[in-house]
């Protein structure tokens, strides 16, 4: 608000200092010509003291004219250069906020492959538990049928021996029969 009315204070002040110092200048100018006329014929004797006031109202109007022209632009600069700034650090801290974004993204992309991984890797134990539990069902099956085996192999081997030893026996007892 103070800009606003420091604008219509501004405005105010200029248009009234533009048509006095026009008016002054247009005097200026024309004393400044009757001065310098009467330096050159020397008849005056304040005509010195005279020029270095004439020159001082002169460059105090040619400066406020000067301010009262380029002071509005000046002012409008600065207000825009307030706002270009301002939206400067909201895009800053938009980009900042996107930046973290993307970072965390990041790191949710790179959870994402961990997760994945493990899964694949708990799946692949899963398979070598199945494996070996399916293994060790075979194992214990052959076991029991080696076991099996080895006892009726025994069992034979017991039933080969009784079966010669009866016919050893056999033959010692048509053998040893002398005929009587």
């Amino acid at each position: 608000m103070e800009s606003n009315q420091e604008k219509t204070e501004i405005n105010n002040d200029q248009s009234s200092r533009t048509d006095n110092s026009s008016a002054e200048i247009a005097s200026v100018e024309t004393s400044g010509a009757v001065s310098t006329q009467a330096e050159m014929s020397g008849s005056s004797s304040a005509g010195p003291a005279m020029l270095t006031e004439n020159m001082e109202e002169m460059v105090s109007q040619l400066t406020d004219g000067f301010l009262s022209e380029v002071q509005p632009q000046l002012l409008e600069l600065r207000e825009k250069t307030k706002e270009i700034t301002k939206n400067q650090g909201i895009l800053i801290e938009t980009i900042q906020q996107e930046n973290k974004k993307y970072s965390e993204n990041k790191e949710m992309e790179e959870l994402t492959k961990m997760v994945s991984v493990v899964q694949s890797y708990y799946v692949k134990l899963k398979k070598i538990k199945n494996d070996m539990d399916h293994l060790d069902e075979r194992l214990g099956k052959l076991k029991k049928r080696s076991l099996k085996l080895k006892e009726k192999r025994q069992k034979k081997d017991e039933d080969e021996a009784q079966r010669r030893e009866r016919e050893l026996v056999l033959e010692r007892e048509l053998t040893a029969k002398p005929a009587t």
